[in-house]
């Protein structure tokens, strides 16, 4: 029951970012219903294979808001009082009871994170006002997720926004993604069904073969 309130509580604060990091859609936030209750249990139900697949430690290179950077190896952690993600340092030269041993780098102090894959990649998280974007797909309608992904591979249950072409990122809820896949049959036939994500891929796949 821990787990799936500490899942629950990472969901509601990536809802909630500013989307003025983006520099395009003014002072609008993202409402806190980022998919109906049938996602939202999805993501709860499949939480323990998320955290052990996905939130994993890694080198990242945290820009902050002075453009100066720091090497962090962490995880991406919830601060569930003030409802923001951030990586954590350890400098193990302090006891475990001393409150300098740990520092937080939230990400509205940080412009962006980043890390390098195994493939040299590197794979880049926008700062909003409480968590980091990643974008996990690419095509006419692109995805965000608040982890990075892992050797191309991410989860559903983390992806919190999409983005039509050039159009402004909404949150990933059925009344937004509906909009954007009306057109394509297929993608349609997906959705009816409550299967989004592959909704958002059918239609990213029958409209590049249109434009091809």
């Amino acid at each position: 029951m821990k787990r799936f309130s500490k899942f629950l509580s990472i969901v509601v604060i990536c809802t909630s970012f500013a989307s003025l990091a983006f520099g395009q859609f003014g002072n609008q936030h993202f409402s806190n219903q980022m998919m109906d209750r049938q996602m939202r249990m999805g993501q709860m139900y499949n939480y323990g294979v998320y955290e052990s697949d996905f939130n994993l430690k890694y080198e990242y290179i945290v820009m902050l808001k002075d453009s100066t950077t720091k090497e962090v190896k962490s995880k991406i952690y919830t601060d569930t009082t003030l409802h923001k993600n951030y990586v954590l340092i350890i400098n193990k030269d302090f006891k475990k009871s001393d409150p300098n041993r740990e520092i937080k780098i939230y990400a509205d102090q940080t412009l962006s994170i980043s890390r390098e894959t195994p493939s040299h990649e590197i794979v880049t998280g926008s700062a909003t006002d409480s968590c980091w974007l990643f974008k996990v797909i690419e095509g006419p309608i692109k995805a965000y997720s608040f982890l990075p992904p892992n050797a191309s591979r991410f989860s559903e249950y983390s992806i919190v926004g999409i983005q039509k072409d050039a159009g402004p990122i909404l949150p990933f809820k059925p009344e937004n993604l509906i909009k954007m896949i009306a057109p394509e049959p297929k993608a349609m036939e997906k959705f009816k069904y409550k299967e989004y994500l592959k909704a958002l891929k059918t239609y990213n796949k029958n409209i590049a073969k249109k434009i091809n």
